[in-house]
């Protein structure tokens, strides 16, 4: 028997929120963790649209092709769960982004084996990266495996949003934001002394994964 296969979508660029992509968050999922990230993408951006409708073709797919064990009865009475949620302001105010969530559990169990999973990390010229932890604020792209379900509990179909891999494009780590996030500019005055040779502030926002 093949092994099963999930499609795989890469997301448009947008912000990361309380990401866990280098240590999985013990808190929740024990005892191995579980990685994850809140994902914002502008809604007005057509690049967003076109992310929500390829999502929504997956899993209206699943359904039309009737799972096994369900019935018509039951698929016709099913709900179906939100993909995504919409984003609101301390006033209750929408904001104009929308949140995804995606995780992945640090540790796969089955009958027979288990092995370790970690989500792979890149940087804006498609090169793995190490070393860094991004936070709250950085912006990049995620590859989500999709994960297409029907819960009985509930009686709604839904996705789940595996978190495979991630392009940081704008990091943001050790809990401080850039000089334009605090919106200071170039100023006449004291300047540091410039990075030793080797290193490059280069941003390469504009690549591509």
């Amino acid at each position: 028997m093949s092994k099963q296969t999930f499609p795989k979508v890469t997301t448009p660029r947008g912000t990361f929120i309380y990401p866990k992509l280098v240590e999985p968050d013990t808190k929740y999922v024990k005892p191995h963790g579980e990685y994850s990230t809140k994902f914002a993408l502008r809604l007005d951006d057509p690049e967003t649209a076109a992310f929500i409708n390829r999502l929504e073709e997956i899993l209206a797919k699943y359904i039309e092709d009737d799972p096994k064990e369900l019935g018509a009865a039951i698929i016709k009475k099913a709900s179906t769960a939100d993909i995504y949620e919409e984003e609101m302001d301390d006033e209750g105010e929408e904001t104009g982004r929308v949140i995804f969530r995606f995780k992945l559990k640090a540790m796969v169990e089955t009958p027979n084996k288990s092995w370790p999973q970690a989500p792979r990390l890149f940087d804006a010229a498609a090169q793995p990266l190490e070393g860094v932890d991004p936070w709250t604020g950085s912006e990049g792209k995620v590859n989500v495996e999709v994960f297409p379900y029907y819960m009985a509990s509930t009686k709604s179909f839904g996705l789940s949003l595996r978190l495979k891999g991630a392009q940081i494009l704008k990091l943001v780590s050790g809990g401080g934001a850039s000089a334009d996030d605090m919106g200071f500019g170039a100023e006449e005055g004291f300047v540091a002394e410039p990075a030793k040779e080797g290193f490059s502030d280069e941003s390469g926002d504009d690549a591509e994964f």
